[in-house]
């Protein structure tokens, strides 16, 4: 005689955790008078369309005699007449996604089975982990599958996915149909290792259940604990996630994530792969302050102090794996080869200059699997994998891009070269000349910004794009002058493997005449003037490296870091200090390229007004000292300081000349201080010190 239908409303897998282990053991749970409806949830999806047309239906007023109702109704009696179970188990997965129809499940429920008890089982595990665990294993969903989803509440975060389960609310509603004394809540906490945490929590609360349910199921050998191990339990490579989210994040998606293909193409992959977390700690610490408040809530529901415990920020971090191109074409070659046919049409199909390097590696993978040789060179060489890297910045320059290109193109080298040109949605035909080359030339690669960004999806972009031993830098509006300069720099650096980047001498033009040529850096700017190399110390003293005649040994060929500051500006010397930490700074005295000076460049207005210049952009450049000095852990505060003070210096005289000339603005000291104050506090001492001298 049934006693019990028991609703599972579990988060994340361990429900589903629990229907595969009913479906693979179920002579085993007969024989305890345990019995699954199978086709329950093929009505949640009806009934909540039947909501929808009739929202007057509630728990009290059920149209019974209503098809719907009636086929339900049926359904239940029919399943528990054939297999007379003790208890009924329901996995309400469903929940999740419709829980506004679990009030009214639960009385169609009860009126079908008025003698049995209701009750449900519901876990609460901490959403970061639970969505980690989502992200990583269900590859298929993205975050606007997961925003359409109803169960799902949107919350502003700095993680990179900003959606999971707020519970509060889940308990007031689970506890108003169910009452709390009917309801059982496990609570994971796994607060250890997040690869692993939430499958653990899986087996945890899969064996809670069936001790709820009464069942009597045997230790599992693998987890130690009174539950099954699902047969099919996906670990996949991390490859095939990094592909499936490069597809997925095509402007023109494969398929709707929510109904794709993709599991279906995880059957021809077998299982392997670490489990791997997509969120670093200091990312989850944040993500879980934003539900503390949702938490404690909860937490006050259930009679607790707190829900889950901190999270450990000082824990090691493995990032989400990037792709190369071997793991792309490790991927492609196990794809369903039509399925792998129709994700190439959608890639061909999308602008390839607004694609990231990742989804450039995965087009090139799929011709390279379906179709070599591959008629889309993309980000290499044909022949060999190019040796340097020329990363070129652009907005607006279509009166000098052609310059900068053909300077590349003139490049005489023994190794193979490609030109990364990034151009941050200009406006003024540049992208255009950028595409005509482009069509031209395989070397060179075009990647687009569609909204301008004003440098930080630029610069990530280009540096993301640079996996070359070397790279160089020359902004759209500069060119080289000199066709043996990259060949020049790979020579020095080779055979100095002690020297992390080099750099050379540098003709300053000004357009139209506005003032003389000149060279940089001039002997008196170089530290104890001209030298074969330089340390890094001396760079922080004196920026004297143009931007154009850099060559790095790139320490970012892996991709760029969590901590790497894409927002910084100015941002040479940040970038140049960055290699400078790793070797020394080799110079080559020799004119090798141009630096044009003209009204729109970026440090214009320092050689019409110096002081307005650092006024406007003085803010900036502090917080450039205050991230190096801070990644650098304060080794070389006491000069930075100093160069800090220098800034300051100049606010106060303009605010001083701004004053005198009778100019009624915000003091621009006062907003540094504000900002900075112990860089301020230094300053105000300095000024002190010189007074009594």
């Amino acid at each position: 005689m049934l006693e019990t239908v028991l609703f599972h409303l579990g988060t994340a897998r361990e429900a589903s955790h629990t229907a595969i282990a009913w479906y693979e053991n179920r002579n085993f749970f007969a024989s305890q008078g345990i019995h699954y409806p199978e086709q329950h949830l093929a009505f949640v999806g009806p009934l909540s369309e039947l909501l929808k047309r009739f929202p007057e239906i509630s728990p009290n007023n059920l149209p019974l005699e209503e098809p719907f109702f009636k086929e339900f109704h049926s359904y239940l009696e029919d399943a528990v007449k054939q297999a007379n179970p003790r208890v009924l188990f329901i996995p309400f997965g469903g929940y999740l996604f419709a829980r506004q129809v679990l009030p009214i499940v639960s009385a169609l429920v009860q009126s079908v089975f008025p003698k049995a008890g209701l009750k449900a089982f519901f876990s609460l595990i901490r959403q970061d982990i639970n969505l980690m665990a989502t992200c990583r294993n269900m590859a298929i969903f993205s975050r606007d599958a997961l925003a359409e989803s109803n169960w799902l509440n949107k919350q502003q975060s700095s993680a990179p996915h900003a959606y999971a389960y707020t519970y509060a609310p889940a308990l007031r509603e689970i506890f108003s149909v169910f009452g709390r004394e009917n309801v059982e809540c496990f609570i994971s906490d796994a607060a250890s290792d997040a690869s692993k945490d939430m499958r653990h929590a899986a087996f945890l609360a899969q064996a809670a259940f069936w001790r709820y349910a009464g069942a009597t199921v045997p230790q599992n050998q693998e987890t130690g604990l009174a539950c099954f191990r699902p047969r099919l339990e996906l670990c996949l490579p991390p490859e095939f996630h990094a592909f499936c989210r490069c597809c997925n994040s095509l402007k023109s998606v494969p398929y709707p994530p929510y109904t794709s293909p993709w599991a279906e193409q995880s059957l021809h992959f077998t299982n392997q792969g670490p489990f791997f977390s997509s969120f670093s700690p200091a990312e989850r610490a944040d993500f879980v302050a934003a539900y503390e408040e949702d938490n404690a809530e909860a937490a006050a529901l259930l009679g607790r102090d707190r829900l889950f415990t901190p999270v450990d920020i000082d824990q090691p971090y493995e990032p989400f794996p990037g792709l190369t191109e071997e793991s792309a074409l490790r991927v492609t070659a196990r794809l369903d080869r039509n399925f792998a046919h129709i994700l190439m049409a959608k890639f061909d199909a999308a602008p390839a200059q607004y694609m990231t390097r990742e989804q450039r590696i995965c087009r090139q993978a799929l011709h390279d699997a379906l179709d070599p040789p591959s008629a889309f060179p993309l980000l290499r060489h044909p022949g060999q994998p190019s040796k340097v890297s020329v990363l070129t910045f652009a907005y607006n320059h279509a009166s000098y891009i052609s310059e900068c290109i053909e300077s590349v193109i003139a490049q005489k080298t023994n190794f193979p070269v490609q030109h990364i040109i990034g151009d941050d949605a200009s406006n003024d035909g540049t992208q255009d000349i950028i595409l005509e080359y482009a069509a031209k030339y395989p070397h060179i690669v075009p990647v687009f910004q569609k909204k301008r960004s004003c440098g930080p999806a630029n610069i990530s972009s280009l540096f993301d794009m640079a996996r070359t031993e070397y790279v160089a830098l020359c902004d759209g509006d500069d060119y080289f002058t000199d066709p043996a300069k990259l060949q020049s720099q790979v020579d020095l650096l080779e055979s100095n493997p002690d020297y992390a980047l080099c750099f050379h001498a540098v003709r300053v033009v000004y357009e139209y005449g506005l003032q003389p040529e000149r060279l940089y850096p001039p002997e008196d700017v170089l530290p104890r003037g001209i030298r074969p190399f330089y340390y890094l110390v001396d760079l922080i003293r004196n920026n004297f490296i143009q931007t154009n005649s850099v060559m790095y040994r790139w320490r970012f060929r892996d991709g760029l870091p969590d901590w790497f500051r894409a927002d910084l500006m100015p941002s040479d010397r940040y970038w140049h200090l960055l290699h400078a930490e790793q070797g020394k700074i080799g110079f080559i005295n020799k004119v090798m390229s141009v630096y044009r000076r003209h009204e729109k460049s970026a440090f214009y207005l320092s050689e019409v007004d110096a002081l307005k210049h650092r006024a406007k952009v003085g803010m900036r450049e502090i917080n450039v000292w205050d991230v190096i000095n801070k990644h650098f852990n304060k080794k070389y505060e006491s000069i930075i300081v100093d160069m800090v003070s220098h800034i300051f210096a100049d606010c106060l005289l303009y605010d001083t000349r701004q004053a005198e000339e009778g100019i009624a603005e915000e003091p621009v000291l006062l907003k540094l201080s504000d900002r900075y104050p112990d860089f301020a506090r230094h300053f105000l001492a300095s000024l002190d010190r010189m007074h009594h001298t």
